[in-house]
């Protein structure tokens, strides 16, 4: 067996932002952010033995029409001991088209299938959501 993901144990090491109205960092006070336009905080995600993280992504969120959020988070590496992670992403084609899928809209009530996620051309929604990471152009390989 091949062991792809070592997940350092210490307390603090993994954090999801929430938004939630009532939500509470449990670590250091001043955890409490804004992000964009959201205001909310930092909320540990420790581990929890015999289970596995998963972060669910935004092409997901759109396909279950919002049964499943994107998760923003981070990882503050608080520790002396090695930390390893070989992250898998599948991603659809770049000309996909990504809507709300049939199967997920029959498992919500009619009043939550009211707002549906916005279907998107996949390679259109990666490059708006990178494109502002470079600078805008005159590099090594313009």
């Amino acid at each position: 067996m091949t062991r792809f993901l070592y997940a350092d144990p210490t307390p603090s090491a993994l954090q999801v932002f929430s938004s939630r109205p009532g939500a509470v960092a449990l670590a250091d006070p001043s955890m409490a952010v804004q992000m964009g336009s959201e205001k909310g905080v930092w909320v540990n995600a420790d581990p929890i033995p015999g289970c596995v993280v998963c972060n669910i992504g935004e092409m997901w969120e759109i396909w279950t029409n919002g049964l499943y959020r994107s998760t923003l988070h981070q990882v503050v590496h608080r520790s002396s001991n090695y930390r390893v992670s070989i992250p898998f992403f599948f991603e659809p084609n770049f000309d996909a088209d990504v809507r709300p899928l049939a199967a997920a809209l029959r498992l919500q009530e009619p009043k939550d299938r009211a707002e549906y996620r916005k279907p998107v051309v996949y390679g259109d929604f990666l490059m708006g959501k990178v494109g502002n990471n470079f600078a805008d152009g005159k590099g090594k390989y313009d």
